[in-house]
């Protein structure tokens, strides 16, 4: 980080180890290079890795999910060092994935699952929650409550809640039932999330805020480079994207490269039913892109 005084506190919660640098990686940066504390969370273990990726010194077929989690973690640490954030914090949920040795795969954990390897890899991982259920257990919303209280942020950024991808979605909901808790309690902070992930959207994605990253992009593309195990050593793919997306989004707004935000809305109460027909006329609260907001 930083030597000079802080401005303020941004947190950032990926799924994934690789989810902020994708969606957020120039935003993350441009921030912290502003002065801004940017704190970097992982929430999930993820231990998925391409069939294609070729460890250093192990063979694909030796690789239990503890190394694939160092791999994956190690990566995010990469990332997090480029960006100019905090040091990674990993919260282990447990995924919805896990990692066998049937198929050398990953497999995704169905509620009525009754497959006794499936069950026990589950009960080695650290975490006490499955990522899933997360934001419907009191006392893990109450434990991700208390993490956003420690660094009292004014912004907190995160996964779309649109998105199909059914873990982005999970980090989302958590994160926003998190905030809300606290926007009640009287804490004041905005919560924002990125454009939707790699499973595609659900909805169509109109974001309130539009980040310039022009002046970051490199950086954002440097710390992409490190996350090679979902792509089999190749990082391309996701260097691709990054540029086709940021300049899409930056088309929008009147510069090179952009990322995009939508606002969660967290008051805590929103005015109750509409009684009248008029008031479910939101015309006037889209006024279209030239309207949006390019900082937060």
């Amino acid at each position: 980080m930083s030597t000079r005084q802080k401005k303020g506190t941004i947190i950032v919660f990926g799924a994934h180890q690789d989810d902020i640098e994708i969606r957020a990686g120039g935003t993350v940066t441009k921030y912290a290079k502003m002065g801004y504390e940017v704190i970097y969370v992982i929430v999930i273990d993820s231990v998925y890795v391409s069939t294609k990726y070729k460890p250093v010194g192990k063979s694909f077929e030796d690789l239990s999910h503890e190394d694939i989690l160092t791999i994956r973690n190690n990566e995010s640490r990469k990332g997090a060092e480029v960006l100019g954030t905090s040091e990674p914090i990993f919260l282990h949920l447990k995924p919805s994935y896990y990692w066998t040795s049937k198929k050398i795969t990953s497999w995704r954990v169905n509620f009525n699952d009754d497959d006794d390897e499936l069950i026990e890899n589950m009960k080695k991982y650290k975490g006490k929650y499955f990522c899933l259920e997360a934001s419907r257990i009191p006392d893990c919303v109450d434990e991700i409550a208390e993490f956003i209280r420690k660094y009292n942020p004014e912004i907190v950024l995160t996964q779309q809640p649109n998105d199909f991808h059914l873990e982005h979605y999970a980090v989302s909901s958590l994160a926003f039932i998190a905030c809300r808790k606290l926007v009640e309690e009287g804490m004041n902070l905005k919560l924002y999330a990125w454009e939707m992930g790699s499973c595609g959207r659900m909805v169509k994605f109109v974001p309130d805020v539009i980040i310039d990253i022009t002046d970051n992009f490199s950086n954002k593309i440097k710390a992409l480079k490190p996350f090679v195990s979902q792509l089999g050593n190749d990082s391309e793919i996701h260097i691709k994207y990054a540029k086709a997306s940021a300049r899409y989004w930056g088309a929008k707004i009147g510069v090179k490269y952009a990322e995009p935000f939508s606002e969660m809305l967290i008051a805590g109460n929103t005015g109750g039913f509409y009684l009248d027909s008029n008031d479910f006329d939101y015309s006037s609260s889209f006024s279209g892109i030239e309207h949006v907001q390019t900082q937060f």
